[in-house]
């Protein structure tokens, strides 16, 4: 037995080499890292190299454990050989040169290199800590901050003091300056905390947006919680007794008065100091409402339904601020004002009416009401004929009538502001949607949507007294009326202009600037004729269905509403406004998971009828109970089944809904890919670039050398030629880097794992999302055995091994024909079946067009294909 154990640790002699004599031609695509002084590598070499060693079994020559037979032992004399050439390669001449008098076996030479990087450890942890305490970025780039924190971290580890991701990032935030601790102060209390490569991304955007704040979508996004994006808002002009403002839109997400769900955005203090705020009386909103509530009361009231007394005031205080004058004590005899903040995107909400109405509803105090149109046919409709040159600014139009209106002050102040608020948020600025509201009983149908030169339009407009030429208006209002100035940019420089007229010619408005005085609406009103011209068809229904639900209760038929007929020069016609229910599926469970509580049927019925929202159960083919969710007109907010699980968590409330861990805090499995790929392609010696998602049309598809395919989502109104389209690839990105980057030293080798979205339309959102991988390798010998080699040591550490064609236990690659690759030098990569990526040479044409000189390797696998 002694004799057998001594001959286990001893080579014994082969007829044939040894695999490893015969493998490996270049160890550097192996082991990607060379060992230097000056870097903090020691560990990743040691652990790359070993990798290497125990594929081939060869682990003993490193530790002494494998001894030659003899002193003329061939193949132990060939392998020990062929370590120490391989030690010699992957590390720098710095380093040789201290060890190179140790070069009599593979286990000094690597018993050597080890204690050189461990001599004096203890000595050295504390000063490499003392270092690491101390970094602040400084005048430093941000890159640059964060790379040499990275390094003292890898020093510590190579002397066996390691620093946690926890305390990496702690100290990586508490060195920034005091304007990005500011900004980045959440992060701390985060649970779990962000990762290093996390936050290095956002603090890197970050930085980005400070040093180019004009660039368009600078924005950085540095986390999400629980919240919503909010809206903002300006004053405006008016139009036929209505107001027009900027528009904003978000995500619904309530908050009371110093509590509930935060969002946490770079921009995240402006846009909550800018959501749309409604200004009411306080006493005519208790009477509406039926009861008196103390301040704290009404507080919790509006906190529950997820909106936010922001403010108590007075009216004369209101204006005092507005002049910057010094605030005065109230008298007792002034109205009280509540300023309430309520979401972007709840339209109805934005004035007395359509606010009062909700929280009745809410708290059981009325049912939803049911919104009807007239009983009128269609050939008795009032009709607006619209003429084809309308096509040339704002091409749509849609109207209603309200009928036996009654209108007292407090009324016709709320009818004027809602149009104001309407136009501070989903009307852009008049740009998209413009309101125009008439006296019916002063003008006569049918009327007509035109489009004419200034020149020949003339009317007397609101609030003045003589008649107007309306390219001589534009002048008028540039030097009389500020705001109405802010809007003539919309038509002023287009050769027609949009009016409306009645049957007798009469000029009902100029939109989007202002109306007739003809028609102007006062108290007296009782007929009310509303149009809204539009760019944005879906808004302009929006809008028009928001103003009439909210003032059709003071009509002498409660809840009733007249269609207008629109007729096209095409013969199309169009009926507005359109009142019916539009009703979805959403399944309990759905409802739930959302929650996150178990609620049962009856109650998720009664919580969405408190938001005005009608519930009816029903049973699917596979005994799933779910609910046919009827969404009334006024709630244009509700799109998708989250919207309604979003109502179903408010009405039972956000703060009795149970804290609970979930139940697995692993992250996801496509993260966990994409850190370890992240990883192995940085150990390989290529450097993370991020780049933009939107890019131009030509950059994904002309300079690629390919044809538009139609897979790339489009930007509907791109603000610029850069950004016209969602990349479908990450070439575009990497290559624009290099381009940009002509300068820097050679090789150059990058990376990117990022989204690209390509067009589908069988998603509720018709495209959909993929996280790729790419990487470049640019220099002068850039060859395809280069980035070969990343795509084996990539495949590798997925676990797949590589196999012969058409076997799907693992991949293989075959010769491929993309046109941004050159051919006879490209190759597909086929994983278990599936074509999950290409590799190559870059073509000339496309470096040409991307400015590159030096010839580059490139690859792009889908790392979601990999699973």
């Amino acid at each position: 037995m002694a004799e057998n154990s001594e001959i286990t640790s001893q080579t014994t002699p082969s007829t044939t080499p040894h695999l490893a004599l015969t493998t490996i031609s270049n160890v550097k695509l192996h082991v990607p890292v060379q060992l230097s002084l000056s870097q903090p590598n020691y560990k990743k070499w040691s652990s790359l190299f070993l990798l290497l060693v125990r594929r081939f079994k060869l682990q003993g020559y490193l530790d002494g454990s494998v001894v030659p037979l003899s002193d003329d032992d061939d193949e132990w004399c060939q392998l020990d050989a062929l370590l120490q050439g391989w030690i010699l390669s992957t590390i720098t001449d710095e380093v040789s040169d201290l060890v190179i008098s140790s070069l009599t076996t593979a286990s000094a030479l690597w018993k050597v290199i080890h204690d050189l990087f461990h001599d004096n450890k203890h000595a050295r942890a504390m000063q490499l800590e003392h270092e690491f305490r101390t970094t602040v970025k400084g005048s430093t780039s941000m890159a640059a901050y964060c790379q040499r924190l990275q390094n003292l971290a890898d020093w510590l580890d190579d002397v066996d003091a390691p620093v946690s991701q926890h305390q990496l990032v702690l100290q990586m935030l508490r060195g920034l300056p005091a304007d990005l601790q500011g900004q980045t102060s959440f992060m701390q209390f985060q649970d779990p905390i962000p990762n290093f490569l996390q936050v290095r991304s956002a603090l890197m955007l970050l930085d980005r947006q400070r040093s180019n704040p004009a660039d368009p979508g600078s924005t950085a996004l540095l986390t999400t919680r629980t919240g919503g994006t909010n809206g903002g808002s300006s004053s405006g002009g008016q139009h036929g007794g209505s107001s027009y403002g900027e528009g904003n839109s978000g995500q619904r997400g309530g908050s009371g008065r110093g509590q509930g769900p935060t969002v946490f955005t770079a921009a995240a203090a402006a846009a909550a100091a800018s959501m749309p705020t409604v200004s009411v009386g306080r006493d005519r909103l208790f009477e509406a409402l039926g009861r008196t509530y103390t301040e704290d009361e009404f507080e919790a009231l509006c906190f529950d339904f997820g909106i936010e007394l922001d403010d108590v005031t007075t009216e004369k205080a209101i204006k005092r601020k507005e002049q910057h004058l010094d605030e005065e004590e109230a008298s007792e005899d002034e109205e009280i004002i509540y300023k309430i903040e309520v979401p972007a995107n709840r339209y109805d909400l934005l004035c007395l009416e359509g606010l009062v109405q909700a929280l009745r509803i809410f708290s059981g105090l009325d049912p939803i009401p049911t919104y009807k149109v007239a009983n009128v046919n269609e050939e008795s409709m009032l009709e607006m004929h619209v003429k084809a040159e309308t096509s040339k600014i704002r091409q749509y139009v849609v109207g209603a009538i309200l009928r036996g209106l009654t209108f007292d002050e407090a009324r016709y102040a709320s009818f004027i502001d809602l149009q104001d608020r309407l136009h501070q948020n989903i009307c852009r600025r008049r740009t998209l949607v413009a309101i125009g509201t008439h006296d019916l009983d002063t003008i006569e149908a049918p009327f007509t949507y035109e489009a004419l030169p200034p020149s020949e339009i003339s009317f007397v407009p609101l609030k003045q007294k003589e008649s107007f030429r309306a390219d001589k208006l534009m002048e008028y209002y540039k030097e009389h009326d500020l705001k109405l100035k802010k809007f003539l940019h919309i038509i002023e420089n287009s050769p027609v202009f949009p009016v409306i007229y009645d049957h007798n010619r009469t000029v009902l408005s100029l939109p989007p600037i202002i109306n007739g005085a003809h028609s102007a609406i006062t108290l007296k009103t009782r007929n009310v004729f509303i149009e809204c011209t539009a760019t944005d068809l879906t808004k302009a229904n929006i809008v028009l269905n928001t103003m009439v639900t909210s003032f059709s209760a003071y009509c002498e038929k409660k809840f009733e509403v007249e269609q207008v007929k629109v007729i096209y020069p095409d013969g199309r016609s169009y009926i507005s406004p359109d009142l019916s229910l539009y009703q979805m599926d959403v399944p309990l469970s759905y409802i739930n998971s959302v929650v996150g509580v178990s609620l049962p049927e009856d109650q998720v019925a009664d919580l969405l009828h408190k938001m005005q929202l009608h519930a009816k159960k029903s049973v699917s083919e596979k005994e799933e109970v779910k609910f046919i969710v009827s969404v009334p007109p006024s709630r244009s907010d509700v799109l998708h089944a989250c919207d309604v699980a979003e109502d179903v968590a408010i009405a039972f409330g956000y703060n009795d809904i149970p804290k609970r861990k979930p139940a697995s805090l692993k992250p996801l499995s496509l993260s966990q890919l994409s850190d370890l790929i992240r990883m192995e392609v940085s150990m390989a010696g290529y450097t993370e670039v991020l780049t933009w998602i939107l890019c131009s049309k030509r950059e994904v598809a002309s300079l690629l050398r390919r044809g538009e395919d139609n897979s790339a989502a489009v930007l509907a109104n791109s603000r610029t030629s850069e950004f016209e389209v969602a990349r479908t690839s990450l070439m575009p990105g990497i290559l624009k880097t290099v381009g940009h980057n002509k300068d820097h030293p050679k090789p150059m080798k990058i990376f990117e794992v990022g989204d690209v979205v390509l067009v589908n339309n069988t998603k509720d959102v018709g495209a959909q999302n993929h996280q790729n991988l790419a990487a470049l390798y640019c220099g002068a010998n850039s060859g395809f055995e280069l980035i070969h080699g990343l795509v084996d040591r990539i495949m590798e550490v997925t676990g797949y091994s590589f196999v012969s064609h058409g076997d799907t236990s693992g991949y293989y690659i075959e010769s491929s024909d993309e046109p941004e690759l050159l051919q006879g030098r490209q190759a597909s990569i086929i994983c278990q079946g599936k074509h999950i990526g290409n590799f190559g040479i870059v073509h000339p044409e496309v470096l040409a067009n991307f400015d590159i000189p030096d010839p580059c390797s490139f690859v792009e696998l889908h790392l979601e294909k990999l699973f």
